[in-house]
């Protein structure tokens, strides 16, 4: 049984390596990529949507987890948003 275990751990560290990092930086640098978009600048006028954005954890994870090349090259992409809003409502909860 511990076999087994081992065995996950061994794949899970492996697929690990391939996860995307989140940094500050990069939630910073999409943040700032983000806000030449209206829907963006909306979320962020919106005062408690304006907290989760700056000091919400997960909601933070998510913005980080963004592809930045692509959010750089179409800032605009309703993925994006969608993505965002639906990790502001999912902390709402």
């Amino acid at each position: 049984m511990d076999t087994f275990f081992d065995l996950i751990n061994i794949v899970t560290n492996f697929f690990s390596i391939f996860s995307k990092e989140v940094t500050e930086e990069k939630i910073e640098k999409n943040i700032g990529t983000l806000q030449k978009n209206d829907w963006f600048r909306e979320l962020l006028a919106n005062e408690p949507y304006h907290q989760f954005i700056h000091h919400n954890t997960d909601v933070r994870y998510e913005i980080g987890r963004l592809n930045t090349k692509k959010v750089e090259k179409n800032p605009s992409n309703p993925r994006f948003q969608k993505a965002i809003k639906r990790a502001i409502l999912k902390a709402e909860e």
